[in-house]
């Protein structure tokens, strides 16, 4: 009986460091203490872009040869920009002019709502097009305060993905865009059930996460829908600036992208120029 003792109580020691070296795809020692400080680290930005332009606007960076497979689908994004007291108005301006060339990089039928959030969470505009969208970016004011991010996510699915009078589509693939720069500090309990609640609908939460080191990573990391092609780390929104402009804008990949038929019939017009110029 003594011995049986001994042995269940060896087995509850040993056995959950062998299970968790079963359940992690690498060993937890590489990761410390916290197995979400994988999730703190910052890539180059030209890794970041490449990351972007692939999972966010949908575009291959290598140069297609077919018709690409998202022609005919639509997105509705919203843009939720964090405006709490720890951004500061240089920071703020910087992520709004990266928003506005976001949007030139994206396809041109694309619909864009916005909304800020500190203590309070604020539509700034209903879905419009994307020159629209940049002036309205251009006149959306920096209000400090707390982290709210909680109302900004309720806000997203009773005011714009619910009132048909928001602008949205019916039939449009539904995103939003998160950009902040850590976790909220009002109703906290309520920020990832509302982002659950988003989910649940189909609509992709996709979230940049700006600074070089942030407390809040278990929530940050619980808003996207998933954590290689959904989350971002970016350490200031100058960078976030930069990183944008790393990526072509849509109509010149477009030109870069013509299909085999246009290939085609580009060199047979070729090939009858030269013709016709041997015949003179």
């Amino acid at each position: 009986m003594a011995k049986a003792a001994i042995i269940f109580v060896l087995m509850a020691l040993v056995l959950p460091f062998c299970w968790s070296g079963i359940w992690e795809r690498k060993p937890w020692q590489n990761y410390g203490r916290n197995y979400l400080d994988r999730y703190q680290y910052i890539p180059k930005k030209q890794v970041t872009a490449r990351k972007l332009m692939k999972y966010f606007l949908n575009r291959a960076p290598q140069r297609l040869t077919k018709r690409s497979s998202s022609e005919g689908v639509f997105y509705d994004v919203v843009f939720v920009l964090d405006s709490s007291g720890s951004v500061g108005s240089k920071e703020f301006k910087n992520a709004l002019l990266a928003l506005q060339t976001l949007i030139t990089r994206a396809k041109n039928d694309t619909l864009y709502a916005g909304i800020t959030f500190s203590t309070t969470a604020n539509i700034t505009y209903n879905f419009t097009y994307p020159i629209q969208a940049m002036k309205n970016l251009g006149k959306t004011v920096y209000i400090p305060g707390r982290t709210n991010t909680q109302e900004a996510l309720d806000k997203c699915r009773t005011e714009l993905f619910f009132k048909r009078e928001s602008g949205y589509r019916r039939l449009s693939y539904k995103r939003i865009l998160i950009v902040t720069d850590g976790q909220s500090n009002i109703e906290k309990p309520k920020t990832l059930y509302n982002a659950f609640r988003l989910k649940n609908m189909g609509i992709e939460i996709f979230v940049i996460a700006i600074g070089k080191y942030l407390k809040g990573i278990a929530e940050i990391v619980g808003l996207a829908s998933s954590t290689d092609a959904h989350l971002y780390r970016v350490r200031n929104m100058k960078d976030l600036l930069d990183i944008v402009h790393l990526i072509p804008p849509w109509e010149f990949l477009r030109q870069q992208q013509k299909t085999w038929l246009e290939n085609m019939f580009e060199d047979m017009d070729d090939e009858f120029k030269y013709i016709k110029k041997r015949n003179r």
